[in-house]
This record gives C-alpha cells, sequence and structure tokens, in this order.
C-alpha cells in the first residue's frame, strides 16, 4: 500500500483492534504503507476522516483510580463513518452522566449528526 489512501485502507482493516499507542507509528504502519509518514495520519485525524480513542474496559483495578493515558495505553483507530460502533455501551452511559446540560445538547448533536468539520479555501 501506498500514500493516504493506502494508510486509510490499513487503519480501514484494523479499526477496533487495540494496540499500544507507540505501536502504531514505530511497528504497524511504517511496515504496511511503503512511504508512512506521520504527516499523513495527522491530517486523516484533522480532516475528520479517521478517529482514535480507546474503547476496551479498563482493569478493575484500574478503574478505581484516574486513568492516565501512555505510551502503552492501548488504542484503536477508526473510520469516522463507521466509528460509532465500536463504542461499547458502558463508555457512552459514563461519559453521558457526567456531562453538564449544554455539553448533552452537543453530545446529541454530533451522535445525529456526526462530526462538523470546518474546511477554509484558500482564495
Amino acid at each position: 500500500m501506498r500514500g493516504e489512501a493506502g494508510l486509510l485502507e490499513i487503519i480501514k482493516q484494523l479499526q477496533g483492534v487495540e494496540i499500544a499507542a507507540s505501536a502504531w507509528e514505530k511497528y504497524i504502519f511504517p511496515v504496511r504503507v511503503l512511504d508512512y509518514t506521520s504527516d499523513m495520519l495527522d491530517k486523516l485525524c484533522l480532516s475528520g476522516v479517521i478517529g482514535w480513542g480507546r474503547f476496551s474496559s479498563p482493569l478493575h483495578k484500574e478503574a478505581q483510580k484516574k486513568i492516565v493515558p501512555t505510551r502503552k495505553s492501548p488504542i484503536t483507530f477508526f473510520l469516522r463513518e463507521t466509528g460509532t460502533g465500536f463504542a461499547p455501551a458502558w463508555v457512552e452511559d459514563i461519559i453521558v452522566a457526567k456531562l453538564s446540560h449544554i455539553a448533552k445538547d452537543i453530545y446529541l448533536f454530533l451522535k445525529l449528526q456526526g462530526a462538523s468539520i470546518v474546511t477554509f479555501l484558500k482564495t
């Protein structure tokens, strides 16, 4: 595979698979995308085409303390158009319960409409 299109295809194939955050750019993408650079991943994330996160439940002992992301934290990448299906129900329940009423309105908008990405064209 080559270029951003190749990276997008790899992410599509691996979406939902959680791997240590630091391993994606060091071991996963470079061996699957011939001309991989981190700029490709940045562009796909910033444009709203792909997202990333941790969807697995933290270990019981971790749930009792504040979880701080590290390079070893398992994350996955996903296509935003299909990404909502990867988050388990417990993630949504926990997050929504802690939101203010304004944040809940924003959450509902995003859930129904998806990300609202603004692009600026040079004139």
